[in-house]
């Protein structure tokens, strides 16, 4: 079955309507909660090697291999909330909706275009394509199945995935046109 969206470009991608803005919003909250909420104004790298809205190095090389940064590009060690806000909407959003478009093959609603592109920001695009690939799964029409399988990425018995599997709860409830707002 070749993907719906045949030609992603990242013209393609930069011309496409928005993500829905509140699971946007929600999610920068689930990444990083004080940089969202404006309580912290400058980011610096972290000790699991991310910075900002949980941009790491991996996501440089997606951003330059889908054509969002250009070749070279560096890994930024410091940021302010405005260009933290800015990565976010225009690399980290446009990076991983690119691979979103050209990994999944059939139609998405918003909601759930946005839980992937926000699984695969937060997985890898490698366990996006076993997300959805293979038979009885999303790319065979099978949409329930990424509510089956996407449990499995995480195990609940583990304190230092906590973080995780908060988000992937949440990924969840986006993908089933759910409440997904945080109780703060």
């Amino acid at each position: 079955m070749e993907s719906v969206h045949s030609a992603v470009t990242p013209e393609f991608i930069r011309s496409l309507p928005p993500l829905p803005t509140a699971a946007v919003q929600e999610l920068a909250k689930h990444e990083n909660y004080p940089l969202a909420t404006g309580k912290k104004y400058i980011v610096t790298v972290t000790s699991s090697n991310d910075i900002g809205y949980g941009v790491t190095p991996d996501e440089i090389e997606d951003a330059v291999a889908e054509g969002i940064l250009p070749p070279g590009s560096k890994f930024p060690r410091r940021m302010t909330k405005e260009q933290a806000d800015n990565w976010y909407e225009n690399v980290t959003l446009l990076t991983y909706r690119s691979i979103v478009r050209k990994t999944v093959k059939v139609p998405l609603s918003p909601e759930q275009e946005a839980a992937l592109v926000f699984f695969a920001q937060n997985t890898g695009k490698n366990n996006l394509k076993k997300l959805v690939n293979g038979p009885g799964r999303l790319n065979s029409g099978n949409y329930s199945s990424v509510v089956n399988v996407m449990p499995l990425y995480y195990e609940e018995d583990r304190p230092e995935k906590a973080g995780l599997q908060r988000r992937l709860r949440f990924m969840l409830a986006v993908y089933k046109g759910e409440s997904f707002v945080r109780k703060v």
